[in-house]
């Protein structure tokens, strides 16, 4: 068919290529109830158990001044403080009046505590560097914790035969000896507190 006089000749249709009609693949949906997969977790170290045991131990393990190691042995407090020391109960032999009986029968009470208690309290020592060296070794909690109830118990055991002790003593003296002897370690206790006192500076004109 021709195109009238005057008419431009029809232009061709463009030419759609069937690969450009055909739609992108569907992208697969995000799968709501799926998990990120789970991270590569490292165990987690728990050293602060560990850590408060070690420093509670090196604190009662450091070793003392000579002068604090001293104060340590006498009975300056616990149960040490309810009973005077056995040894000034025989210093003050001739003020309480001690009978020669009396002074027999507190001897033989220091004799065989002494025994005794030399070897609880080298077991005692023994315990202490076992825990010493269980917290070097960085041992795991509960080998330190049973290191730590061994070294309380073995105070225990000793504060128990100081308390026995003690009872056994206040059972040879009379009630007028306990008195005089109450009285003595008061004021003994007493001139020791105020030697320690620090002194004041003086004070500038």
């Amino acid at each position: 068919m021709t195109s009238g006089p005057g008419r431009p000749p029809p232009t061709p249709s463009s030419t759609i290529s069937p690969s450009s009609m055909t739609s992108p693949p569907p992208t697969t949906p995000a799968n709501p109830s799926a998990r990120p997969a789970p991270r590569s977790q490292e165990p987690s170290m728990k050293p602060l158990p560990l850590a408060l045991t070690a420093l509670l131990t090196l604190t009662l393990l450091l070793p003392m001044p000579a002068a604090a190691q001293q104060r340590h042995h006498q009975p300056e407090g616990g149960v040490e403080r309810l009973f005077p020391n056995p040894r000034r109960i025989i210093e003050l032999r001739d003020e309480l009046g001690l009978s020669p009986d009396q002074q027999t029968q507190i001897r033989t009470l220091l004799q065989e505590s002494r025994s005794t208690h030399q070897a609880r309290r080298q077991a005692l020592q023994q315990a202490r560097a076992s825990l010493r060296e269980q917290v070097q070794s960085q041992a795991n909690a509960n080998a330190i914790r049973q290191a730590f109830n061994q070294v309380l118990e073995l105070e225990n055991e000793l504060k128990r035969q100081r308390l026995e002790l003690g009872l056994s003593l206040r059972q040879i003296l009379t009630p007028e000896q306990r008195a005089q002897l109450i009285e003595h370690t008061t004021e003994q206790r007493q001139q020791r507190r105020g030697k320690r006192r620090p002194r004041q500076a003086p004070t500038a004109n």
